[in-house]
């Protein structure tokens, strides 16, 4: 029997957040920036022998963990498998790992008018809204194993975090420095109540969901 690699999938989530300014005296939209986060990984190993239906179930269950719309599914597995298979092809007599990496993404695009984009800064929370947001302890064991998504650090046992109202968690140090200049949730854009603000803002939703190839 001839010696199969180990198959190692690895999938990212991530967010991809546009921001344009529309000009006084232009109808187009000027790109202004990019931002990229992962919002979630996961990671699969299957021995080369047991390839086959039930490796593409296993993906199609990861794809639903990680909040993938399962329109989405049958596309993301056949890029899976044509990979897979013309890797094992290649390496059919060796035992060795294949490592193949899915990158998705979800693409959401922030529009607003300004006659001056170049004096145009970001705006922070407001001090009363970062001083009652919810701290707590991690404690591993009791709550998911996540990173921060500001500093890519996982936490560990005994980290102060800070949850928004959004529900997304961050090291307290981390958010707090970055809603001291921006007043949006890094993760999901939940916008936090600003001194330039006299009511509350809803959350902008995503336009688009595509698998990057």
């Amino acid at each position: 029997m001839e010696n199969q690699p180990t198959i190692m999938l690895n999938f990212f989530l991530t967010n991809i957040y546009e921001q344009y300014v529309l000009l006084a005296d232009s109808d187009d939209p000027l790109y202004v920036s990019e931002e990229t986060f992962i919002v979630d990984e996961r990671f699969i190993e299957i021995a080369g022998c047991d390839y086959g239906e039930s490796t593409r179930k296993l993906v199609c269950e990861t794809l639903t963990t990680m909040g993938v719309s399962e329109d989405d599914h049958e596309s993301v597995w056949r890029r899976v498998d044509s990979d897979v298979k013309r890797m094992l092809e290649a390496r059919r007599t060796t035992t060795t790992t294949i490592l193949l990496s899915i990158e998705m993404a979800s693409l959401y695009s922030e529009e607003y008018v300004d006659e001056d984009a170049d004096t145009r800064q970001p705006i922070p929370a407001s001090e009363s809204s970062i001083d009652d947001l919810t701290r707590i302890v991690f404690a591993v064991g009791v709550q998911d194993p996540e990173n921060c998504i500001v500093c890519l650090e996982e936490f560990e046992d005994g980290d102060d975090l800070i949850q928004m109202p959004c529900s997304h968690l961050y090291h307290q140090h981390c958010i707090v420095e970055w809603l001291m200049t921006s007043h949006l949730c890094p993760l999901c854009r939940y916008q936090m109540p600003t001194t330039q603000l006299s009511e509350h803002c809803h959350n902008s939703l995503p336009q688009d969901q595509n698998v990057i190839n």
